[in-house]
């Protein structure tokens, strides 16, 4: 349960602490969970159709895997994404202490878990939707919550400068 630092005093949407918390109990409703338990046939994933799992949609396919590195990115964070285990592992070590970066990454792992899932679900029921657009959803959503600590506010304004 190192993980559960993720969801502690995040400054996300509660929905958004919701998603990420099923994620780290990896209890989402992902295509291969839905076909273990019965629920449908096929477990591939709508972009790229390897075999849909939640590592596989947050860290390992490509279109999903681009949202999460220009996220990164915004953050002005150098990392490229690997397994679940290994991802899970730098996100705990990252979050570590009371800091404004530790408390920014969190908010980011938040929304963006949950503005990736949000994405695979327009994916999957045929919304249109491209991943420009999903990325600003999730930075406008870190700004917006982020503005409300005051902590984060001056780290938030750099980088909206940038």
């Amino acid at each position: 349960m190192a993980w559960s630092n993720l969801c502690l005093q995040n400054p996300a949407r509660p929905c958004a602490i919701v998603i990420l918390w099923l994620l780290c109990h990896r209890r989402l409703a992902t295509k291969s969970r839905l076909c273990k338990l019965g629920f449908i046939n096929i477990s591939t994933c709508s972009y790229c159709g390897l075999i849909e799992t939640d590592s596989h949609i947050f860290f390992e396919c490509s279109e999903y895997r681009e949202i999460w590195i220009a996220i990164l990115q915004w953050l002005q964070i150098d990392h490229s994404p690997k397994q679940w285990d290994d991802e899970i592992s730098w996100l705990v070590n990252r979050t570590k202490g009371q800091g404004w970066r530790a408390k920014l990454l969190k908010l980011a792992i938040a929304e963006g878990v949950y503005g990736i899932w949000l994405h695979r679900n327009r994916l999957i029921f045929r919304t249109p939707n491209d991943s420009k657009h999903t990325i600003q959803g999730i930075i406008d959503k870190i700004v917006y919550r982020g503005w409300t600590c005051r902590a984060l506010k001056p780290h938030i304004a750099s980088l909206m400068i940038m």
